[in-house]
C-alpha cells in the first residue's frame, strides 16, 4: 500500500536531476507515490494545484533557489494545512521555513532517507492521506 505525496519542486535541469536522481528512489523506498501538478490553462492552475495537493496525503517541497511556482505550492499545502516534508539546496533557499517546518538540507542522503522515512510514517498512521 502506498501513500500520495505532491511533490512541489522546480522543472527546471537541476529540479528534474535532483528529482531522478535523489528524491524518486527514496519515495519509492518509504512507499509514497509521487504525484506533480499537469500542465492546464493558467486560469486555472491553481484550483488544479489545490485540487491535487487536496487529495494527495502531504507534499514534499523540494527547495532548490526561489523557485515562484515551488513557493506557491508550498504556501498552498500550509494554508490547507498539509503535512509538509521540505528539502533544500540550502538554508537561504528555505528562508523562514527553517524556523517553522522541519528542514532537510540535501547534503545529507542518510539523514533525508531518515527523516523521510518518519514522515512517510507520520502519513501511514494518520489514515486520510491514503490514496
Amino acid at each position: 500500500m502506498s501513500c500520495r505525496v505532491f511533490v512541489a519542486r522546480p522543472f527546471d535541469p537541476t529540479g528534474r536531476k535532483i528529482f531522478a536522481n535523489i528524491v524518486a528512489p527514496v519515495l519509492s523506498c518509504v512507499s509514497l507515490e509521487p504525484v506533480h501538478g499537469s500542465l492546464c490553462d493558467r486560469k486555472l492552475v491553481v484550483e488544479q494545484v489545490c485540487a491535487t495537493i487536496e487529495g494527495c496525503g502531504g507534499v514534499l517541497s523540494l527547495l532548490v533557489g526561489q523557485n515562484r511556482n515551488v513557493l506557491i505550492e508550498t504556501g498552498i499545502a500550509i494554508a490547507m494545512r498539509k503535512p509538509l516534508f521540505i528539502l533544500a539546496q540550502t538554508k537561504q533557499d528555505a528562508g523562514m521555513l527553517m524556523d517553522n517546518f522541519p528542514v532537510v538540507l540535501l547534503g545529507d542522503p542518510a539523514l533525508f532517507r531518515r527523516e523521510l522515512k518518519a514522515f512517510a510514517d507520520r502519513l501511514f498512521s494518520s489514515g486520510p492521506g491514503f490514496k
